[in-house]
């Protein structure tokens, strides 16, 4: 007991935070072949840890990820060669920086997803997969940043995929697990603000990330003016493919009783700032933003138009290229919103083709 008792005292000193921060320093710019730093590192009870001011670079000497501090609960007789389980991290005021570097196709981040991943064994030995878990995550206004240099930005609408800005970020991650290079983990009352204008008061949703798939069940979206729960799912060859994601990147979503405001549309389509209208409604939808189609669709525009039926829809997110093809199962509306349909150039004569 007296040697323990020791032992944190000597963990508690200048000396030893020094010592151990240099030496984390150096081990992990060994092994990433990158800029890393931390400013100090405290143990404490031999099951607990936190660091200030923990910096990694990218390949490109630019930020990928800095945290000005970090905790982290853990058991060290849980780690083995296959699984690091850490009971509780919470990152305070924290800057994460993902995307595609100016003339290259591959996120900057991904050395350090290989570093994570071990070798295929060329031989028929088994290798048990290496799985990171951490029961609880706690983000504390922390900022997010999602970059394509290669692109420029769009001039039709605020809001940029290719230039995506969170802060504010708050909230928790609930068993975050990391197997090789896909990421699993439940997210609960995530909220933030990206530099659009487009404000997430509540984010919920049993996640999946990997290299082909981003999927978000038992979904809920709360934005100040909309709200949307279900399923939503994004396939894709790879990371790259969100640089063009109108036309690439595969949605499917399962919308029950959604309720979306045309203020919050309007960011990703400019053409949609005249409407200051909630749209009503539930169905399935699939394909890409440019081409989406829909087998079942029930749609309430205000208290004054409604759908019911298929849709195929080309030519988003710009309303007027959009070309509809409908399969009506029942319309209505009223004359004043016929007007005003005219008054934007979005007569009945834009509804390409009408079904039954």
């Amino acid at each position: 007991m007296g040697i323990a008792l020791l032992l944190l005292l000597v963990f508690q000193t200048s000396w030893f935070k020094n010592y151990a921060a240099d030496k984390a320093t150096a081990f992990l710019s060994e092994e990433l072949g990158t800029e890393v730093s931390i400013g100090e590192v405290t143990l404490s009870y031999f099951d607990a840890l936190s660091a200030e001011d923990v910096y990694i670079a990218d390949l490109n000497s630019d930020t990928m990820i800095y945290v000005k501090e970090l905790s982290v609960d853990y058991d060290l007789f849980s780690f083995s060669n296959s699984l690091i389980a850490l009971d509780n991290v919470v990152l305070g005021d924290g800057t994460i920086h993902i995307g595609i570097p100016k003339d290259s196709k591959e996120l900057n981040i991904q050395f350090f997803i290989d570093y994570l991943t071990p070798p295929k064994r060329t031989d028929t030995t088994h290798r048990e997969p290496q799985v990171i878990l951490l029961d609880r995550v706690t983000l504390q206004n922390t900022q997010f940043s999602y970059f394509n240099k290669n692109y420029a930005p769009p001039a039709d609408r605020p809001f940029d995929e290719n230039d995506l800005q969170f802060k504010s970020i708050n909230g928790h991650l609930h068993d975050f697990k990391i197997i090789n290079d896909s990421l699993h983990f439940e997210i609960d009352d995530l909220s933030g603000t990206e530099k659009s204008g487009l404000i997430i008061d509540d984010l919920s949703a049993l996640t999946t990330i990997s290299s082909t798939t981003m999927k978000f069940e038992n979904l809920t979206i709360e934005t100040p003016k909309s709200h949307i729960e279900d399923y939503l799912v994004f396939t894709y060859s790879s990371y790259a493919d969100f640089s063009d994601f109108i036309d690439v990147v595969e949605v499917g979503a399962n919308l029950t009783d959604a309720e979306v405001h045309t203020d919050d549309l309007a960011l990703f389509s400019s053409s949609l700032s005249t409407y200051h209208e909630v749209i009503k409604g539930s169905g399935s939808i699939s394909g890409t933003i440019s081409k989406l189609k829909s087998p079942r669709l029930k749609l309430r525009l205000g208290n004054h138009t409604k759908y019911d039926g298929a849709a195929n829809l080309s030519g988003l997110p710009d309303i007027y290229k959009t070309n509809f093809d409908l399969k009506v199962n029942s319309f209505t509306t009223n004359a004043d919103d016929l007007a005003h349909l005219i008054e934007l150039d979005l007569a009945p004569s834009a509804f390409l083709s009408l079904g039954d």
